[in-house]
């Protein structure tokens, strides 16, 4: 699926639960000024998002979620790559400060993937669980809410490799 210069998914409370299975699609191409989400926007929903690529999304002037934004969901993601995506925060992927919000991502990548200031690779500010995913050579690494008492779960996840900021900011995180 390509963008074409405009978001390329918006599931925003259109009523996804967990049996919708999303498998095996490219997304592309995506961009947005100032707000979130350029590949795949997941706002109030939790489907599966299997076997996907997502790449070359771009969050222009201030936004967040380069390749995916998720707020106040809790999508599963099995096996996608975030590749060469780009927003101010979360260029991979971004997971807003919300409670409900608990996305489980298993054997993901994402590499090559900036962020001018939090999370290249993944800003989080919620409670994700991590496992089994590869975290390396993005711009500003992977961002922890180091203010925030949520904490993501991450287990036999690699996370190196970063050009900007710290690898976790979250001293008290335990992978």
């Amino acid at each position: 699926m390509r963008g074409n210069g405009s978001q390329v998914i918006n599931n925003l409370g259109n009523g996804l639960t967990n049996t919708a299975i999303l498998d095996g699609f490219t997304v592309t191409g995506g961009t947005l000024t100032g707000n979130g989400g350029a590949g795949i926007e997941n706002v109030f929903v939790s489907p599966q998002y299997r076997n996907c690529i997502i790449s070359g999304n771009t969050v222009i002037g201030g936004g967040n979620g380069g390749g995916m934004r998720i707020i106040g969901s809790s999508p599963t993601l099995i096996n996608c790559a975030f590749i060469g995506n780009t927003a101010q925060q979360g260029g991979g992927l971004y997971i807003a400060f919300n409670g409900s919000t608990s996305p489980i991502i298993t054997n993901c990548s994402f590499s090559g993937n900036k962020a001018s200031q939090n999370g290249g690779g993944i800003f989080c500010g919620a409670t994700p669980i991590l496992n089994n995913c590869l975290v390396w050579g993005n711009e500003d690494e992977f961002y922890d809410n180091p203010s925030s008492s949520i904490r993501p779960t991450i287990s036999n996840t690699v996370i190196k490799g970063q050009n900007l900021g710290a690898g976790i900011l979250n001293g008290s995180t335990d992978p």
